[in-house]
């Protein structure tokens, strides 16, 4: 069994696979939030009252957040599919270059 350093701790194989997805669902609900709370504020109108706009800010990011962690698996496997195409796209433009 493998041990793993991370920061000051060692973890094991279990462990270390445990860190990264909770890294990822972290990294996913940030995207999430920020993404959410920016096409809320644009989509706003900016006569309402700042508490409102705030309120709707903040609401909007962390319902936006939640949606995201809880679809962080079908997120990781488009984001798989996009990898895998654009590298065969790219590998496919530049055999064709080539002939």
């Amino acid at each position: 069994m493998a041990r793993h350093k991370v920061g000051d701790s060692y973890l094991s194989d279990g462990e270390l696979n445990q860190h990264n997805y909770e890294c990822w669902v972290t990294f996913v609900f940030v995207c999430g939030a920020v993404g959410c709370s920016a096409i809320t504020y644009y989509a706003i109108d900016p006569d309402w009252e700042k508490w409102i706009r705030f309120s709707l800010i903040i609401l909007s990011g962390v319902i936006g957040g939640f949606v995201f962690a809880a679809l962080n698996q079908v997120l990781a496997r488009m984001l798989q599919v996009v990898v895998f195409f654009g590298i065969a796209y790219f590998v496919g433009k530049f055999i064709w270059s080539i002939i």
